[in-house]
């Protein structure tokens, strides 16, 4: 029983002396060329751990960086002054650098290598959760091990030229600084290979203006360092040259590969293969500026081996990886959002009243989509079933509205918040930030009157169905166990507003289903597709087939949204209670419907106790939930995709409250002309102190 215990504290003694520094002149006399290879890179991991240690009261990153320096100077400092153990040192580090292969350390460290993302984040992933031991013979797991930190990047960039001799004497012998040369041109070699397989392949080529094979500037490209390799040295300024127009030639494809996913549909993969490209060529270009250094491109090795750290690091994150391969889809998005959501902004009374009335006809509709959702959920189906009804009777009903040109009040804060995402492009311009209140006090008083229209609607209809169902069944719509238990379920006094803000996250989820699809239908033709269509043609005529994909072009996005929130608002409270969790769907139009029904089966009566004023209250924190919470996280995402910084947010977020402040009814209830002036109107003054 002891020996168990004490070899785990043995164990655990080792383990807690990992991080305690070792002395330098035991670490150099431990330095032996003949150790097997796991051995010396061991060794090499122990002297770049001591060299990178720092106390425990971490300093500023200058302080970090200064007492890097010194230990470094001391370490050559060291070795110099004792002739034997500098042998000893150097033939060990050499003997590492001479067995292992520079040529991936120059073509992989840092760069996409699998041929899709997906493949990409698995290699990422299973990185970062296998052991980093470097045990093969190859330079580039060596690399990640010996700059375990991005912050060594600067610190490398800034090292002096003297250190940095001093250290390729130690490093390198003259045979291994001509062989690692030759590395870096077979990379030249590998990766404009790479870039020319990829700019060859149907994907990226029907995306370039040039498209013949023979044209293309990524042939030029690895035609031309071809022959650079093989210039002599008079010969090599003009073949340099060549060089650097077929890189020209070759972002300027890129560019224009970008131009036409941007006005025909995203494509993932098609970004992670333009990003790949991207990345090579700047590769390309370092290694250029470092073997064929000339007076407009050179590069020293100390910010080479900088641009090595950091393309290292910034991909050995998954968070990043996905950043840069989605980021154009997300804006894309956006983009989308916003083109739809313009029209869901009234900027004057005549706007605001065709808001009111849209609303209202959407409340209209709802109270139907009630009366059907009590018709589901008396038949006491099993939860799946039920689910998939309750899906099918929302998708349904908020493409009929759609379809009606009526609206849903939930469904547009998701759309809107991309619009004023938009405005920020011209925050910085004069009125800028005027115009941006504007459009928010616009936006938030749209979404007022579309809130009023919906419930306004939803619950005189719904109690005309209630009427009239008693009158032809002689039984209510619902019984009054139900009516009680639903009054209740609305209070405001327990999960209502927890329900009502996991609905928004749901209302704004369909957003962007709607701009997936856009994209989707935009990337894959199929406009032109169902225009074109020769048995469309045959059966429904040329015309026909025409207005057709005029009509699934404008409103595919739409369906995608709405029945894809359907399948939200009615599966995920069966899943929920399939799995036990605690989880309900709280939408202020259906829920103000389902309040009416109850009303209806309990009488007048009921509206002067308290369960009903609890429920009220909950009802006004669903609209609040729904309407904020959809809006707030398209809103982030949109500035997100649009690279918005902190502070210009914090100076909106300032102005609008000092705008809510001055003029809060602004935001809820259309003004005269003369308060909207008062509202509206910004001095200079004003301006820059809301910019500060």
């Amino acid at each position: 029983m002891l020996k168990p215990l004490r070899t785990l504290a043995l164990y655990w003694r080792r383990w807690r002396q990992l991080d305690e520094e070792q002395p330098l002149a035991d670490l150099l006399l431990r330095a032996r060329p003949e150790d097997p290879w796991y051995k010396r890179v061991n060794w090499l991991l122990d002297l770049v751990q001591w060299l990178y240690a720092e106390p425990a009261d971490a300093a500023s990153r200058a302080a970090r960086d200064a007492r890097k320096t010194r230990r470094l100077n001391l370490l050559l400092g060291h070795l110099e002054r004792d002739e034997l153990l500098r042998e000893r040192v150097a033939g060990t580090m050499q003997s590492l650098l001479g067995e292992a292969d520079g040529l991936e350390l120059l073509c992989s460290t840092g760069l996409p290598r699998e041929p899709a993302l997906a493949s990409e984040v698995i290699d990422t992933l299973v990185g970062m959760l296998l052991p980093t031991t470097p045990v093969h013979r190859d330079l580039q797991s060596l690399f990640g091990a010996v700059f375990p930190d991005r912050e060594l990047a600067r610190w490398v960039e800034r090292m002096d030229d003297d250190a940095l001799l001093r250290l390729r004497d130690l490093l390198f012998t003259p045979e291994m600084l001509a062989r690692y040369r030759r590395n870096g041109e077979d990379a030249l070699i590998y990766l404009a290979t790479v870039i020319s397989a990829i700019g060859l392949s149907p994907d990226v080529r029907s995306r370039l203006v040039q498209r013949s094979p023979r044209a293309l500037p990524f042939r030029k490209l690895e035609n031309a360092i071809g022959g650079l390799l093989a210039a002599e040295e008079e010969g090599r300024t003009e073949a340099i040259q060549v060089v650097n127009n077929a890189l020209f030639e070759s972002h300027a494809a890129i560019l224009d590969a970008y131009r036409h996913l941007n006005d025909h549909g995203v494509s993932i993969t098609l970004v992670y293969h333009l990003e790949r490209m991207h990345a090579l060529l700047k590769r390309i270009e370092a290694l250029l500026a470092l073997l064929f250094p000339s007076a407009n491109r050179s590069t020293g090795v100390a910010a080479f081996i900088g641009d090595l750290v950091r393309s290292h690091h910034l991909r050995v994150g998954i968070g990043g990886l996905l950043r840069r391969n989605t980021a154009l889809l997300a804006r894309k998005m956006v983009e989308h959002n916003a083109e739809h959501g313009e029209h869901y902004i009234a900027r004057d009374d005549a706007e605001y009243r065709g808001m009111f009335r849209a609303a209202l006809g959407g409340g209209v509709l709802t109270a139907f989509t009630t009366w059907f959702k009590f018709i589901i959920l008396s038949a006491h189906l099993p939860k799946f079933l039920e689910g998939l009804g309750a899906s099918m009777n929302y998708g349904f009903s908020f493409v009929a509205i759609q379809l009606t040109g009526t609206a849903l009040a939930t469904k547009q804060p998701a759309m809107t918040g991309p619009v004023l995402a938009g405005k920020l492009e011209s925050i910085h311009n004069p009125g800028g930030l005027r115009g941006l209140l504007d459009e928010v006090t616009d936006l938030m008083r749209s979404q007022s009157a579309a809130v009023f229209g919906n419930i306004m609607g939803v619950v005189p209809m719904m109690l005309v169905i209630c009427a009239l169902v008693h009158w032809f069944t002689g039984h209510p719509v619902i019984d009054a166990a139900k009516a009680t238990k639903t009054l209740e379920g609305y209070s405001i006094i327990g999960p209502t507003p927890l329900y009502a803000a996991f609905t928004g996250m749901l209302l704004w989820a369909s957003s962007l289903f709607a701009g997936f699809a856009d994209n989707w239908f935009a990337l894959h033709y199929l406009s032109e597709a169902i225009a074109w269509n020769r048995t469309l043609h045959a059966v429904v005529g040329e015309k026909s087939a025409r207005r057709i994909a005029d009509f699934l072009q404008h409103n595919f996005s739409g369906f995608a949204a709405n029945l894809s929130l359907g399948l939200l608002l009615g599966m995920i409270p069966a899943i929920a209670d399939f799995m036990g969790l605690p989880l309900d769907i709280r939408h202020v139009t259906l829920s103000s419907g389902s309040a009416a029904a109850a009303v209806m089966t309990l009488g007048p009566q009921v509206m002067l106790t308290g369960p009903f004023w609890l429920a009220v209250a909950g009802i006004a924190s669903m609209a609040l939930l729904n309407v904020g919470v959809s809006f707030i996280l398209a809103f982030s995402v949109a500035l997100n995709a649009r690279n918005v910084r902190e502070g210009t947010r914090r100076r909106i977020y300032r102005a609008l409250a000092m705008r809510l402040a001055r003029s809060p009814w602004a935001f809820i209830l259309p003004q005269a002309r003369r308060e909207r002036k008062i509202v509206h109107d910004f001095s200079p003054d004003d301006t820059t102190r809301f910019m500060r």
